[in-house]
């Protein structure tokens, strides 16, 4: 069985999704979706969004992919 995969902005320390416009969402239901993690990290580059990371999300949760950003990663000592 195919999974299908979904891309996401989250802020490391709120958990939020971006859903564009500079705006966050508790939910990836209403978040934006990049379709690949090399778009999703040139957005967050492009509109300097802080303590922001990747999410590379399933069908089931337990695939769930986490990539934190190094200001996230800097933070969780």
């Amino acid at each position: 069985m195919q999974q299908h995969m979904r891309v996401f902005i989250q802020n490391c320390d709120s958990l939020k999704f971006y859903s564009g416009h500079g705006r966050w969402c508790d939910s990836p239901i209403n978040a934006m979706d990049f379709a690949g993690s090399i778009r999703a990290l040139d957005y967050i580059r492009k509109h300097q969004l802080p303590r922001a990371q990747i999410v590379l999300k399933f069908d089931r949760d337990e695939f769930d992919v986490v990539l934190p950003s190094h200001d996230c990663k800097n933070s969780q000592n």
